[in-house]
């Protein structure tokens, strides 16, 4: 596997992990300033977060597949 593909695997997961986590400082700043729970935001993310984990594999698998170098 290239080094790109890796790279982008690896900003895949903190893209997705940063809009997920709950320690993440802008998230929780644009929550607060709206005054929307944690808990409702996460439950009207769930569908874009698991179509962006699926797009996410699929460039991973298209990037094996071409043999990025």
């Amino acid at each position: 596997m290239s080094r790109q593909v890796i790279v982008l695997a690896y900003q895949s997961s903190v893209l997705i992990g940063c809009l997920l986590a709950p320690t993440a400082g802008p998230t929780l700043a644009m929550l607060a300033v709206a005054k929307i729970p944690y808990s409702k935001s996460l439950r009207a993310m769930t569908v874009p977060v698991a179509l962006l984990i699926i797009l996410s594999l699929v460039e991973v698998l298209v990037g094996v597949k071409l043999n990025l170098r």
